[in-house]
């Protein structure tokens, strides 16, 4: 209603401005004055209805804010419906004074539209809060108070109700439920912010979503030249993460149990497989990879054939160096992918195995021969130093210990995460992104 009434009252202050210029034409001057009792009547509709609309809301609300827009578009009409609102009648007719009353009740009208909308996200706002247990003593959900967006990150502006304790409360209950609230922290004058984020992938950050992506999707960063294609690693609240097989060179996937690890690596194997990648994996575990053993170059996962499998990949790393010296460079990519290292390393040929891994991730990137190393230990007793340090990119998932997070992205971030299924810190270089990986499956299966 609001907006046909702006509507109707700007289009007749527009068509009573034209008609003035046709100067004074009895039957256009006679329209004209109609026309300008109609605009006025519209305009204090309007404003009326910003005005109840407004005081709901501030009922609701113990804060309300005018955006700079609102006032730039305010001030427009202001200034516009002043020019054409023929107010040389006065005189003979003194309720055209009451235009200014209008002007006063549209801005207010306007701002009052943009609060109304923030009221939906708001509304949003505090079911997440309530189905997430982060209410004051009294159950009441924090009481929002505005809406920015930059980007794809929006931020919610709030205050904890009840006491100083009920505060606190709030906040320790919110940063449990970081998987609702993905940045929660004081911003100043007692209010806090909620970032949550936005794009393409509808519930991306939702705590117990998943997002299906089949192999056709995966595939569409493929191009023609085997392993030449782009890898998708997840999403981040600024922008998806994808980088080629020559980028990554080597990836290190940590975590704690129940993290997203063997999602990850089921995700990243598939996409290889569509760029025709040859991968070679060694499971420890050797019951997750049912339905894609027939389409890998080697599977093995009896522990008395680790030693032999690497030994042969070392073989034929210096293979292609020798080739690469005769001009012939032109090698398909191969892909040694091993879940769960702790488990591989810690046999009887522990040693000799951690040895050839070493010289696969030191030389391995001229023969295009690469690592993918998953362990949910990535301590030093699993991945000694000089190993570790040849792992370009990490991919760490929710970590314990705060030290050994430190060690293997340089910051706590990954004892920083919320407890959410498929959430990873990315690290390359100075590159450490928060990500949610993809649930990506093949053709004909379901999530």
């Amino acid at each position: 209603m609001r907006f046909i009434v702006c509507l109707s009252a700007g289009l007749a202050i527009i068509v009573a401005g034209l008609l003035k210029a046709f100067g004074h034409v009895p039957l256009l001057e006679a329209f004209r004055r109609t026309l300008s009792v109609v605009s006025l009547f519209l305009l204090m509709v309007g404003g009326l209805d910003g005005w109840v609309r407004f005081c709901s809301v501030k009922l609701r609300t113990d804060r309300w804010y005018f955006r700079p827009v609102d006032l730039y578009i305010s001030g427009t009409l202001l200034l516009g419906v002043g020019l054409l609102q023929p107010v040389e009648y006065i005189g003979s007719f003194p309720l055209i004074v009451l235009v200014l009353l209008a002007f006063l009740l549209m801005v207010f009208s306007f701002g009052c539209a943009f609060n109304l909308r923030w009221r939906i996200s708001a509304t949003k706002f505090e079911q997440h809060c309530r189905s997430a247990g982060v209410v004051s003593g009294s159950g009441e959900p924090p009481d929002f108070i505005a809406e920015f967006s930059r980007g794809r990150a929006v931020t919610l502006y709030f205050r904890p109700r009840g006491t100083d304790r009920e505060r606190m409360e709030t906040e320790r209950l919110a940063n449990e439920y970081n998987g609702h609230f993905e940045s929660f922290h004081e911003c100043g004058a007692g209010s806090y912010q909620y970032d949550y984020g936005t794009g393409t992938l509808p519930g991306r950050f939702e705590l117990t979503v998943k997002e299906a992506v089949n192999r056709a999707q995966a595939a569409a960063h493929a191009d023609a030249a085997p392993g030449r294609g782009q890898l998708y690693i997840g999403e981040s609240f600024s922008r998806s993460v994808v980088i080629t097989l020559t980028e990554m060179v080597h990836l290190l996937i940590g975590g704690e149990t129940g993290c997203g690890k063997t999602t990850v690596l089921l995700g990243l194997i598939r996409q290889l497989i569509a760029q025709c990648v040859d991968i070679v994996l060694i499971d420890a575990k050797g019951t997750d990879y049912k339905g894609i053993e027939s389409k890998l170059k080697a599977y093995v996962f009896e522990s008395e054939k680790f030693l032999s499998l690497i030994t042969a990949l070392v073989s034929k790393m210096d293979e292609r160096y020798q080739q690469a010296r005769t001009g012939s460079d032109d090698f398909v990519p191969l892909v040694l992918v091993v879940d769960e290292l702790a488990d591989v390393v810690s046999g009887k040929d522990g040693k000799e195995i951690q040895l050839g891994l070493e010289r696969i991730a030191m030389k391995g990137r001229a023969a295009r021969i690469h690592l993918i190393l998953a362990t949910q230990r990535p301590d030093v007793r699993v991945l000694d130093g000089q190993l570790r340090d040849n792992l370009p990119c990490r991919l760490i998932g929710r970590l314990k210990n705060l030290d050994m997070s430190v060690k293997l992205i340089g910051s706590g971030a990954s004892a920083k995460l919320p407890a959410t299924p498929g959430r990873f810190i990315w690290s390359r270089g100075l590159d450490e992104l928060q990500v949610q990986v993809p649930l990506i499956l093949s053709e004909g299966e379901s999530g």
